[in-house]
Parts: C-alpha cells; structure tokens; sequence
C-alpha cells in the first residue's frame, strides 16, 4: 500500500535536519557555557596560588 503521507519525504528529511541542527546548536552552547566555567575556576586556581 502506497504511504498517503501529506509531505514528500524530503519534507519530512528537511525537519528532521532542522531539529538535530537546533539541538546540535543547544549541545554547543551548553559545552561552550561548560568550558567557560572550567576556565574561570581554572583560572581562580592558579590566582589563589600566588597568594
């Protein structure tokens, strides 16, 4: 039996990219927040050891 779909494939293939694309951006940001913090503690880290 033929898929009665209302979307071509591509459509679907077309969504389908555009939310691993927002969740890929979400992951980078929350991985770039992650990195600045380590780097600030890092950073406090080393200033403290100075004194």
């Amino acid at each position: 039996m033929p898929c009665t779909s209302p979307r071509p494939p591509e459509r679907h293939l077309e969504r389908q990219l555009g939310l691993l694309k927002e969740e890929a951006e979400q992951l980078a940001s929350a991985l770039r927040d992650a990195e600045a913090r380590r780097q600030e503690s890092h950073t406090r880290y080393l200033e403290d050891r100075r004194h």
